[in-house]
C-alpha cells in the first residue's frame, strides 16, 4: 500500500499489540515513522508530547499509547485515567499545535449494554458510531477512562478521528489465542466464556485498516470508525476454533461470564458495526475465521509454543 510517501507520522505506543503491525504498514505506505513506547515519551507528561511534536513536527499522529489491562484498571484506576484520558488529551493539544491530523485508538468498552436489547432480550443490532457511549456509571474502570480518553481528544482537536476497535489480538503481545493455546498444550479441558459476544479482530487487519482511514479521510471532518473483522463469535467460539485449527485435542467447556471470576464487568454484546469505515475505505475488513487462519499459519509459524 502506498501514498504516505514522505508524510511524518508520530505513533505513540508504536511498539506495543498494535503498534508494531501500524508502524510496519505506515513505513510500506511510504511514512516517515516515529514510535514511541512510555520510555521514550510518557505521554502523561504534557511536556513530553510537547518536545516530541516540536522535534518531529508530524503531520499524522496516531495514538496507540493506552493502560489496556482491564481488571488491573479496577485498582488502578488513577493510573489508567492518566494514560487513557489526560495522555490522550495531551497528545491531541499537541497534534492540534503543530496542525497534526489525530488518530485516537479506542475500544468497545466504552458501550455498557447492547443496542435495541430490553431486560436481557438478544440484541438486534450491531453498536453504530453514532450510539452513545456509556454513561460512565454503567462502564468497567478501563472503559470509563477510554470514554474520557474520547471526549477530551473531541474537544481538543475539531479534526480528531477515533477509531474504535474490539477483541484485539496478534503476535506482538500477550492476548487470549497465546494464552488459549498454551492452556490447551498444557492438557486437560478449557473453561472459557460462552455469554459474551464480539468480533475478534487480529491486529494486522486492524493496522492495515488505519493506514486505508488516514489515507481516505482527507476532509478532516471529527469523526468515529468502528474498525473489527467481519463476522461475530464468543469467547469460546474463539477457542474452539483456535485449538482445531491448531490441531490440539481438548475440551472446551462452556461457562458464564459469572462463572468466569473476573474483577471487570463486560459487555455481553460487544459487537461493532462498520459500516462507514467501509463507505469511507471501499473495503471490507476480513473474516475473523479467516484471519485465525493466518494468525496461526503466519504469525505462530516457527515460533516456540507460548
Amino acid at each position: 500500500m502506498a501514498g504516505l510517501d514522505g508524510q511524518r507520522v508520530w505513533v505513540p505506543g508504536g511498539t506495543g499489540l498494535l503498534g508494531t503491525p501500524l508502524v510496519r504498514r505506515l513505513r510500506e505506505a511510504g511514512a516517515d515513522v516515529r514510535a514511541d513506547d512510555a520510555s521514550t515519551c510518557d505521554i502523561t507528561r504534557a511536556v513530553q508530547v510537547a518536545a516530541v511534536t516540536k522535534e518531529f513536527v508530524p503531520q499524522v499522529v496516531i495514538n496507540c499509547a493506552a493502560f489496556t489491562q482491564v481488571d488491573a484498571c479496577e485498582t488502578g484506576e488513577a493510573e489508567a485515567m492518566a494514560v487513557n484520558a489526560d495522555g490522550a488529551g495531551h497528545v491531541a493539544a499537541a497534534a492540534q499545535r503543530v496542525g497534526a491530523r489525530l488518530v485516537q485508538i479506542s475500544t468497545d468498552y466504552v458501550f455498557a449494554s447492547a443496542p435495541d436489547s430490553h431486560q436481557g432480550a438478544t440484541p438486534r443490532r450491531a453498536w453504530r458510531v453514532d450510539d452513545a457511549a456509556g454513561p460512565p456509571e454503567a462502564l468497567c474502570a478501563y472503559g470509563r477512562t477510554k470514554l474520557a480518553g474520547e471526549q477530551r481528544v473531541l474537544k481538543a482537536d475539531s479534526g480528531a478521528l477515533i477509531v474504535r476497535t474490539a477483541w484485539l489480538y496478534g503476535r506482538d503481545g500477550p492476548g487470549f489465542p497465546q494464552a488459549i493455546l498454551r492452556q490447551a498444550r498444557a492438557g486437560g479441558p478449557l473453561r472459557v466464556v460462552d455469554d459474551q459476544t464480539g468480533s475478534p479482530s487480529y491486529a494486522e487487519d486492524v493496522a492495515d485498516a488505519i493506514v486505508r482511514l488516514v489515507l481516505a479521510e482527507a476532509d478532516r471532518a471529527n469523526r468515529v470508525v468502528h474498525v473489527t473483522n467481519a463476522g461475530i463469535a464468543t469467547w469460546c467460539d474463539f477457542a474452539r476454533s483456535l485449538v482445531d485449527l491448531a490441531g490440539i485435542k481438548t475440551d472446551v467447556i462452556p461457562i458464564t461470564t459469572a462463572e468466569s471470576g473476573r474483577a471487570a464487568r463486560r459487555s455481553a454484546w460487544s459487537v461493532l458495526d462498520t459500516t462507514l469505515y467501509e463507505q469511507l475505505t471501499h473495503h471490507t475488513v476480513r473474516s475473523w475465521r479467516d484471519a485465525v487462519t493466518d494468525f496461526l499459519q503466519n504469525d505462530l509459524r516457527d515460533r516456540a509454543p507460548d
